[in-house]
């Protein structure tokens, strides 16, 4: 039986069974840490846009609307709102 367990086969079956499960969880923890930082990005920047932007677009467009004597109402508060369901979990348990 110690035989079989040592023999050549046998260790280059093991051998790339594990090679190949290494090569499949560090593509697994590449991919995953990507979509972190997708998601991170993103947020960031729908943060700036929402933040920095939209406010002088606003005012951008309320010149203009000056001009051509067209009211327009009040531009609406800023609300940011999870795409991650476990934010809107935790926000709700906050409140």
């Amino acid at each position: 039986m110690k035989d079989l367990l040592l023999s050549p086969q046998v260790l280059v079956f093991v051998a790339t069974g594990l090679f190949y499960g290494g090569v499949r969880l560090s593509r697994w923890l590449k991919e995953r840490g990507r979509r972190e930082v997708i998601h991170e990005v993103n947020e960031s920047f729908v943060y700036d846009m929402a933040t920095n932007h939209l406010p002088h677009l606003y005012d951008g467009m309320r010149l203009i609307a000056e001009r051509l004597d067209v009211q327009l109402p009040d531009p609406p508060p800023i609300r940011f709102v999870p795409f991650d369901p476990k934010e809107t979990k935790e926000r709700e348990r906050r409140d």
